[in-house]
């Protein structure tokens, strides 16, 4: 879990917590119950849903679109992630020992980002103890 910070409308900020992290998702989801829990409230009118601190003051309005959802709208934001590199045999350890090929497939096809691979001339995996000895038993 990650702490969050969300733009709303009309640039105030809203420090969110204990949020869940998904690159594949390309919005966000506010949890109103949790928004209540911290002394906040939402009201929706008129085509939007406007957010009020514990304090009573307004902290952010998010519209509704054209499929009757409330987006909260990114404009022009990128976030910078590092990008580590392994070798094959660094990230079949930290993967809990799985198949290289998997690993490998797993990086080219975008379900595991924030790594990139070092290029091995040979491929080939470093003798694993581990495996091994989980073979045997």
């Amino acid at each position: 879990m990650q702490n969050g910070f969300i733009g709303f409308f009309f640039q105030a900020q809203l420090q969110l917590t204990e949020v869940l992290y998904s690159p594949k998702v390309g919005y966000t989801l506010i949890s109103i119950g949790k928004l209540d829990k911290k002394g906040f409230s939402a009201t929706f009118s008129d085509g939007k849903c406007i957010i009020h601190g514990p304090d009573g003051k307004r902290v952010g309005e998010v519209p509704k679109n054209m499929k009757g959802l409330y987006r909260v709208e990114h404009e022009g934001e990128q976030a910078n992630s590092a990008v580590e590199t392994l070798t094959l045999d660094q990230l079949h350890r930290r993967m809990g020992h799985i198949s290289p090929a998997i690993a490998q497939k797993l990086i080219k096809d975008g379900f595991v980002t924030g790594v990139r691979l070092e290029y091995m001339p040979s491929g080939e995996l470093h003798f694993c103890e581990s495996c091994t000895y989980a073979k045997a038993t």
